[in-house]
């Protein structure tokens, strides 16, 4: 992810990772700039379904996704409350599965995690971060019978303002390293009416390169 906008100062923010510089780590916006719980959660629709017949169940044991589904952030060390999405079944506010809230997801399976710019500032780098995070839902749906929704695989980001900023003329952009076997012989293009990036071998035969083993002739 890539993001980059003027201050109501006209001061540069720039959030973005390559190679060599990280302005992202993994978690929330909190007081020990670190990820302080697990990061990257993994639900399906079918867990979800069965806790929704059995909560009520006094012999039923309530899976560790849904129970620790990460809905509500911890203001003790300086979360923000609004986190994961979910179902609030009461009306009261806050995540409660014991009786009957459950996460909220897209497809059939979805893995949901979050990442923050909320990182040191980096010595010789003349912009400043966000403050926000990326709240970030990827999902794909069991649809066999469709292959170019079977295949494909989805992702939501959900950028929020932590800061007490405005920013303005934001640009948000994906960095992507397609590697096609071997990369020294791979390029992109683009078909700009339907919104479509893609990556290709630009020849017929991705030979190996040193230590890297190319696809050959059968790209």
């Amino acid at each position: 992810l890539w993001a980059l906008s003027e201050g109501s100062s006209d001061e540069v923010y720039l959030s973005a990772d390559n190679f060599t510089v990280r302005h992202f780590r993994s978690g929330t916006i909190n007081n020990n700039q670190t990820a302080i719980a697990p990061n990257m959660i993994s639900l399906t629709k079918d867990e979800i379904g069965f806790h929704l017949k059995n909560f009520n169940d006094p012999n039923y044991v309530m899976s560790s996704t849904i129970r620790d589904w990460p809905a509500d952030g911890d203001v003790d060390l300086g979360e923000a409350v609004d986190q994961a999405p979910f179902v609030d079944v009461n009306n009261n506010g806050c995540y409660d599965p014991e009786n009957g809230d459950y996460p909220f997801i897209l497809g059939d399976r979805a893995i949901y995690m979050i990442i923050t710019d909320d990182t040191p500032e980096i010595p010789g780098d003349f912009s400043s971060r966000f403050k926000m995070e990326a709240q970030i839902m990827i999902y794909v749906f069991d649809l066999p019978n469709l292959e170019y929704i079977d295949q494909s695989v989805f992702v939501r980001y959900n950028l929020v303002n932590r800061s007490s900023r405005t920013y303005k003329d934001i640009q948000i952009g994906i960095r992507s390293d397609f590697d096609i076997g071997v990369p020294t012989d791979d390029a992109v293009g683009c078909e700009p009416n339907s919104n479509v990036v893609f990556a290709y071998n630009n020849d017929f035969n991705d030979e190996d390169v040193g230590m890297f083993r190319g696809y050959g002739q059968y790209i």
